[in-house]
């Protein structure tokens, strides 16, 4: 699984502790399955979010952290008038990021909550054939 923290400014990160913070505990009514977090963060969200994944001790649960500002220059070429700026594109340098034995991914921002234990969705992977 992954999921993409964008972070505009610095001073946005305590807004984005706000969402992770919601988004767990809502999480945690359906969530069943071992979940493995690849963030794109600056250092202070990375901080915030280390300590709130180490606070909550939820079981089964793996974070790993990639620092968006080495990542910047891979997109901040690109034209883009996007709300959230170069860290939209970020998406576009996920496999120059994430670990090569990663086969499937799930893309979320974190403003997504989920209704229901987010293994439905991975399930869906199953139904791919080869040329998906």
């Amino acid at each position: 699984m992954f999921c993409f923290l964008k972070v505009k400014e610095k001073n946005s990160a305590w807004q984005e502790y706000r969402r992770s913070e919601c988004v767990s505990e809502h999480r945690a009514l359906f969530w069943r399955n071992p979940l493995h977090f690849h963030f794109i963060t600056d250092s202070i969200a990375q901080q915030i979010l280390s300590s709130l994944f180490h606070t909550w001790m939820v079981p089964a649960v793996r974070v790993d952290f990639y620092d968006a500002d080495e990542l910047k220059s891979e997109v901040s070429w690109i034209p883009n008038k996007h709300y959230s700026g170069i860290y939209g594109l970020m998406k576009l340098v996920l496999t120059k990021t994430l670990p090569s034995d990663l086969q499937r991914v799930i893309v979320l921002d974190t403003d997504i909550t989920f209704a229901t234990d987010i293994a439905e969705l991975w399930a869906v992977f199953h139904k791919f054939k080869g040329v998906h």
